[in-house]
């Protein structure tokens, strides 16, 4: 590790820098937190996911559970990484897209598994995070949300900015990114409830059922809209009486059509 992060904050080659990246410091990093898969860890009672690695894991390990487990990385080296990799005199660096994903990835990996102790790093990586969310690389913003709302799912986050992207979330159906958004989206709606009032979390609810009917002439945006309900039934559940109506009006568009999709 100490060897990679000159590679990367050096003028050099940049796919050099990617491949460092996903051949040696990602496995290395997988092989570090294997005993925090789920065959090591006692039940939580929380629902298994795809984590950062691909794998299926507890998305929400962090804390200090990952940091005591973990030997490839350490405070030091975490500081180095942000001080001297995403930041260049106090200032963050600019990478092209898919190394900035790869940053991505590992910054996401860093929140997962070391959870709290990254507190005094947090102004950093969500300062790297959120700029990628403007980058007109599609990937790249999606990658920039997975790793926004990992630091929501583990760290204090004003209650805007949890609004903000949840929104975001909600009217991003593009089919290429899908998969992307649904890791985000497991990642943030359970944190909801933890990281906003309830008057805005009943807002948020409110938000979401309304875009049924305006996103109604759109169906890559219902289908979107009608995955969170359905995968996250016990949040609307109280709702039901505003939801079904919409539920019955969509079913020709969603399911009836000859051109509907399976997935539909």
């Amino acid at each position: 590790m100490l060897r990679f992060f000159p590679v990367i904050a050096s003028e050099g080659i940049e796919e050099l820098k990617v491949l460092s990246i996903q051949f040696l410091v990602l496995p290395m990093l997988k092989h570090d937190f294997q005993p925090l898969t789920p065959s090591t860890l006692p039940k939580s009672g929380t629902e298994s996911e795809v984590d950062t690695f691909g794998n299926e894991a507890i998305s929400q390990v962090g804390g200090e559970q990952g940091a005591d487990m973990n030997r490839v990385l350490d405070n030091d080296l975490t500081s180095k990484f942000i001080a001297e990799v995403l930041l260049q005199g106090g200032k963050l660096r600019s990478f092209g897209s898919r190394l900035s994903i790869e940053l991505l990835k590992l910054s996401s990996i860093l929140l997962e598994f070391m959870g709290n102790r990254m507190a005094q790093h947090t102004q950093d990586l969500i300062k790297f995070a959120w700029a990628l969310l403007k980058s007109e690389d599609v990937k790249t913003k999606r990658w920039a949300t997975i790793s926004v709302c990992h630091f929501i799912s583990i760290l204090p986050t004003p209650s805007k900015m949890v609004l903000q992207v949840y929104h975001v979330l909600l009217q991003t159906h593009q089919q290429e990114t899908k998969e992307l958004v649904h890791i985000a989206m497991d990642l943030l709606i359970p944190a909801l409830p933890d990281r906003l009032s309830t008057e805005e979390y009943q807002k948020a609810i409110r938000y979401t059922i309304r875009l049924l009917h305006e996103e109604g002439n759109s169906l890559p945006a219902l289908a979107q809209v009608w995955y969170i309900i359905e995968r996250y039934e016990t949040m609307f559940y109280e709702h039901r009486g505003k939801i079904v109506p919409h539920l019955v009006a969509s079913l020709n568009k969603l399911g009836l059509q000859m051109n509907s999709s399976t997935e539909n």
